[in-house]
């Protein structure tokens, strides 16, 4: 290429280890052989994964952590979301269950209203959580794309707020006698 963009020092990219770069904001492993430093996309093509989890085998990355660390991630949330929807269905089917539990004609069509109406606010619940689940799952996969700000390599915690002390103020003593009578 006639143009480079500077994203590190040279002297700092060790002998076959993958490092992760950005270069304009793009996502890039950098990766040193000899002599040579070779750059490509640090998202891998067939998983969405990060390359520089991966480890240099020959001229391919492997990646026991390319879907390993995404893999723990899709589960809690899967699970988390899930729990979430069994809590509202049972919660649901009490409620409802609780409004008429006859078989006369004349309470069921009277019970049909609120039933109607838990229906849909159990619908609106579901879709809320759905909607939940799948930006819990986009956010995840924008960490993998590198489209979400990384902190500051070394995050510098605020100086503590000085100590308080106590301030004790002494009154200067009245002079005037006891019982306030002057001579």
């Amino acid at each position: 290429p006639e143009k480079y963009t500077k994203v590190m020092p040279e002297t700092d990219l060790k002998e076959s280890k993958p490092t992760r770069v950005l270069a304009n904001g793009v996502p890039v492993l950098l990766v040193r052989r000899k002599k040579e430093i070779y750059a490509i996309t640090e998202t891998c093509p067939h998983l969405g994964g990060p390359l520089s989890e991966g480890k240099l085998v020959g001229d391919a990355i492997q990646g026991r952590a390319l879907l390993g660390s995404r893999l723990g991630a899709c589960f809690a949330i899967a699970a988390a979301f899930l729990l979430l929807e069994l809590v509202v269905a049972a919660a649901a089917a009490t409620i409802t269950g609780s409004l008429d539990g006859s078989l006369d004609p004349a309470r069921a069509l009277l019970a049909l209203g609120p039933r109607c109406a838990l229906a849909v606010a159990s619908g609106v619940v579901f879709a809320w959580l759905e909607t939940g689940r799948l930006g819990a799952l986009a956010a995840l996969a924008a960490d993998a794309e590198g489209l979400l700000p990384q902190p500051p390599p070394t995050a510098q915690r605020p100086e503590p707020a000085p100590l308080a002390e106590p301030v004790i103020e002494a009154l200067p003593a009245d002079e005037s006698p006891v019982g306030g009578e002057q001579g």
